[in-house]
């Protein structure tokens, strides 16, 4: 994992400004694969269908390749350029400068994060975040389909989720756009770290790694989502009351103990001080506002 260090030091003794973007910048090298190959992906990847068609979800997966690859060309090639640029062996250009005192405040390089995916994560916690990225991502390659799907590591979710869909209208010969999606949650958590260890040692998919899942014959089973405003309790299976200091909830109509379902937007990273208004339930059309803080 990549820590970013002081600019500055004291009594003179510390690591100079070039040495730690240098070295940051090795790190980046040495934990970043440079390229997603596709080489050895698995046969059943690419098995068609009665009418010549790609699985959908093959689709999306060599999608994401490309989206992250164009990513890790970008991010390789910065790397090597601002280590000569501090070398003296290239001039330091407008952008490498940028991505210079970004390093040095622990921040991603806009040059990064405008080709990049949505994170608010700062330089250290953002690498470690693409290192799991492109495991989940290259584990799938080779060993086929995941029991769980990591929600969170997608480049592009919606096209996750559009696959899943056209999946189910292709296999029961269905419009796509009438259907819709239901959920069962499960009594289990994942920890996608935990997934990537198991991953390095075993340099395979490990489907004990998921815990006791079964995987449905219909629909997927995906991790990787969170909860503002409510915790799911796993022995009533529903969502309550959050711990005290986490959030407000302020209900207004029918209390959330009294509907069955709770339709909720879904955001790709967390903003603090934001409101948002939801559609609660079933019973009454009842109204909630959530306030994170």
């Amino acid at each position: 994992m990549i820590d970013c260090q002081p600019s500055t030091s004291g009594g003179g003794e510390g690591k100079s400004a070039d040495e730690i973007a240098f070295e940051l910048a090795e790190g980046v090298i040495q934990s970043i694969i440079k390229k997603i190959y596709t080489d050895n992906a698995h046969p059943h990847l690419f098995k068609r269908d009665k009418k010549d068609r790609l699985p959908s979800l093959t689709t999306v997966l060599m999608q994401e390749v490309d989206r992250f690859n164009k990513l890790l060309a970008l991010i390789h090639s910065s790397m090597n350029n601002l280590q000569k640029a501090i070398k003296g062996f290239v001039v330091m250009s407008e952008q490498l400068e940028e991505v210079y005192r970004a390093f040095l405040n622990n921040q991603v390089p806009i040059m990064w994060s405008s080709k990049s995916y949505p994170s608010l994560k700062s330089l250290g916690s953002w690498v470690h975040d693409l290192e799991l990225r492109l495991d989940f991502i290259c584990i799938w390659i080779e060993h086929y389909h995941p029991p769980s799907y990591w929600l969170s590591g997608f480049y592009f979710t919606q096209g996750f989720l559009t696959g899943t869909l056209q999946t189910h209208a292709r296999k029961y010969d269905l419009p796509i756009d009438q259907l819709k999606y239901d959920f069962v949650m499960q009594k289990l958590f994942i920890d996608q770290e935990l997934i990537k260890i198991t991953h390095d040692a075993e340099k395979r998919e490990v489907a004990s790694a998921y815990g006791d899942l079964t995987v449905p014959l219909d629909g997927v089973l995906i991790h990787g989502l969170f909860v503002d405003a409510g915790l799911f309790d796993n022995l009533s299976m529903t969502l309550v009351d959050p711990n005290p200091g986490i959030c407000m909830l302020r209900e207004r109509g029918y209390a959330i103990s009294h509907v069955k379902m709770c339709k909720c937007k879904k955001f790709k990273f967390s903003i603090s001080s934001i409101s948002v208004h939801l559609d609660v339930g079933i019973l009454g059309k009842a109204r909630t506002e959530v306030i994170t803080t």
